[in-house]
């Protein structure tokens, strides 16, 4: 009776049929529910919850003098509204593109054209304006400048 007893749970262990080890239905036999944490991970974060985003390059180098231009993209959820975009450029940055942006589309882009007038280190601002659910918000990024 001693060994029938141990060995039990080794019974039982090999008994269970292999489906029932089976991960998320993405991964394996779909034994989870589509509202399962382990399925949901795996969807888009539902537009309620998605930030607004501005990329760009960190730091830009240019001749004195020069021309260039830095691409700026942008994503805009349903929930912000009233989105602005302020550039500013420090002493010795002449900004050539439009100063002030109105993000009016969910996803886009906008060419900052700008020039260095003397050799150094400069800064170029982009402050964010907005509503995000009704309430005022305000953001800042920048763009370093450096000119030989």
């Amino acid at each position: 009776m001693n060994t029938f007893l141990r060995s039990l749970p080794l019974l039982v262990l090999t008994s269970l049929p292999a489906s029932l080890a089976s991960a998320c239905d993405l991964h394996a036999g779909g034994q989870f529910g589509l509202f399962h944490p382990l399925t949901r991970q795996h969807y888009q974060q539902p537009a309620d919850f998605q930030t607004l985003s501005l990329s760009h390059t960190r730091s830009k180098s240019i001749k004195a003098g020069g021309s260039t231009f830095v691409d700026i993209r942008y994503h805009v959820p349903m929930r912000y509204d009233d989105v602005s975009v302020s550039i500013q450029g420090s002493d010795g940055v002449l900004i050539e593109s439009p100063q002030a942006l109105a993000l009016n589309n969910l996803n886009g882009n906008h060419r900052l054209k700008f020039k260095v007038l003397q050799p150094g280190a400069y800064v170029i601002k982009l402050q964010i304006a907005g509503t995000l659910d009704g309430q005022p918000f305000t953001s800042e990024q920048k763009i370093d400048v450096v000119s030989a």
